[in-house]
């Protein structure tokens, strides 16, 4: 076998390779805009980022001895500026009420832009409910003047008497302060003058 030969032989056929998509190195790339991910709801991240801060914000306004009302209004702009699903709603409204038992003494105004927030169209429905049974749990003075609120705005018998008997249920509750006992007493009489 002569020399040419065996240098053809000893050589390994070379096949097509298949060509892929075009790479170019990183630095070569067209650098564009990034894509956007979806917004859910419509709800810009930044505000959603602030949505679930909501518990540091409201431990915040409550440790304040001065400012408790002006923070719970940047609370409640920044809460009307996101369109909340109803899951989130009654997400916000427990951290609000878990606010005013853990805070009694705060100054939340009168009643104040959280409560106001809680009476909106969109809110209150889901609000009373909740209200009602994180009273009959844990009573606090500005969950009262909800109630007050709601009882002053009753109209029927049967109304009056479910908030009647959600005072007195409060009232056996171990370890509520004598302010919070003078409060539901004081809301009692009223009730009881509303029946007459």
């Amino acid at each position: 076998m002569s020399r040419a030969t065996l240098g053809t032989l000893s050589q390994p056929s070379r096949r097509p390779r298949k060509r892929g998509p075009l790479r170019l190195p990183q630095k070569m790339r067209p650098v564009g805009p990034k894509k956007k991910k979806p917004e859910p709801d419509g709800v810009s991240r930044e505000k959603m980022k602030r949505y679930f801060d909501l518990r540091s914000a409201l431990i915040a306004a409550g440790q304040q001895e001065d400012d408790s009302v002006f923070l719970s209004y940047q609370i409640t702009d920044e809460l009307s500026a996101i369109r909340l699903t109803e899951p989130q709603r009654v997400a916000v409204i427990v951290e609000i009420l878990h606010a005013f038992q853990e805070f009694p003494d705060a100054d939340w105004g009168v009643p104040g832009p959280l409560v106001h927030w809680l009476e909106e169209p969109l809110n209150h429905e889901l609000a009373s409910p909740l209200s009602e049974a994180e009273f009959v749990s844990r009573p606090a003075p500005h969950i009262a003047v909800m109630l007050n609120r709601c009882v002053n705005a009753a109209r029927t018998v049967s109304e009056l008497d479910k908030y009647h008997d959600l005072f007195l249920e409060a009232l056996k509750v171990e370890g509520i302060s004598q302010a919070m006992v003078d409060t539901m007493q004081y809301q009692l009489v009223r009730l009881n003058q509303r029946y007459q």
